[in-house]
């Protein structure tokens, strides 16, 4: 099956309603985009509850919104999160180094959805 074919047409018209617009995006300064329009977005798009047909299609869908907000996505165990969302865990230093603060350390991104699988039967 390709890949494509778990996007349908609606949900490919809800991922463009959620997508950012012109007015969302700082042009003049680094690009980012409204973080409270980002939050809206992310709540019409995936509120509690939410049902996809299938993991992939879940998967699809995130990965498309993440790239109409210009961010991307990491899968780990049963959450689809950004890749700059707050770590679960710290690094421990060596010492031998001095490091600056990470990126995921200073955007700490609120992105995060988890999920399960649910038995249809």
């Amino acid at each position: 099956m390709n890949n494509l074919d778990w996007l349908t047409e609606g949900l490919l018209h809800e991922i463009e309603e959620c997508s950012p617009v012109a007015t969302d995006i700082d042009g003049l300064q680094d690009n980012s985009r409204s973080g409270e329009v980002f939050a809206k977005a992310c709540n019409r798009l995936f509120p509690q509850g939410r049902m996809f047909a299938s993991h992939k299609q879940l998967d699809q869908v995130v990965r498309k919104f993440a790239e109409a907000w210009a961010f991307k996505t990491t899968h780990s165990g049963w959450v689809l999160k950004c890749h700059c969302a707050k770590a679960n865990y710290k690094h421990k230093s060596s010492g031998s180094r001095n490091s600056s603060e990470s990126l995921k350390e200073s955007t700490q991104c609120p992105f995060a959805t988890h999920y399960q699988l649910t038995d249809c039967h």
